[in-house]
């Protein structure tokens, strides 16, 4: 009985045992669908990396772009920053109206008198029409720079201030120079016009009330 048993199992098994035709066919059978397989991985795959080099390739662009926008405009910046500082500065200046360290209409006895500036006081070609109202000058500041304020009155007893310090294309930028036929950058602060220009390796900056404006500068003159 035993036996039988054994021999019924072991007929069950050989039943489903292949032959050598069989196990080759079925051998080429897995080879034809692991390559399908590898066919349909690489047609996925495509898609991907060409979305992907696509992002890529925009990110670069708007990269691309931003940096040439922020180098174009960033000096601008730079420099309207600068210029916004010198005008408040000036303004407040004139509108203090401190005492002269200097009562003259003579530009040579307003060099020697403020000897410790490190350029020399000068006539500018620009504002010749206020030349024969010098009234004098004093030392000042522009920038933590050591300047001169020149002042000037007109027929209408309008106080009129010029300043004058060594120009610094590093730190001033390009301020327009009227030597060469350029024309001074102009601004309003405090009820004042401002007006800023280079003229013989000095940065010039004269300060005055809007003539018929809607602003009036209030001058508070200091006694320090």
């Amino acid at each position: 009985m035993t036996k039988n048993v054994k021999q019924s199992v072991k007929d069950f098994y050989c039943e489903f045992e292949l032959n050598d035709a069989q196990i080759k066919q079925l051998q080429n059978l897995t080879n034809i669908e692991s390559s399908n397989n590898s066919e349909k991985a690489e047609i996925t795959d495509v898609p991907q990396n060409t979305g992907k080099l696509t992002w890529l390739k925009s990110c670069a662009a708007v990269l691309l772009v931003g940096v040439l926008t922020l180098s174009f405009y960033f000096p601008q910046y730079q420099q309207e920053k600068m210029v916004s500082a010198i005008v408040s500065e000036v303004a407040k200046n004139h509108l203090k109206m401190k005492p002269l360290d200097i009562s003259s209409n003579q530009y040579a006895q307003l060099r020697k008198s403020l000897d410790k500036l490190d350029f020399s006081i000068t006539n500018s070609s620009y504002f010749t029409s206020e030349q024969d109202s010098l009234l004098g000058a004093r030392y000042c500041s522009i920038q933590t720079v050591t300047a001169a304020q020149l002042r000037f009155i007109k027929s209408t007893d309008q106080l009129i201030t010029l300043y004058q310090v060594p120009y610094d294309h590093q730190k001033h930028a390009d301020i327009p120079d009227v030597e060469n036929g350029e024309q001074p950058l102009v601004r309003f602060k405090l009820g004042l016009r401002v007006e800023l220009w280079q003229e013989k390796g000095l940065l010039m900056v004269s300060t005055q009330a809007i003539e018929n404006g809607s602003e009036k500068a209030q001058i508070t003159p200091s006694k320090d």
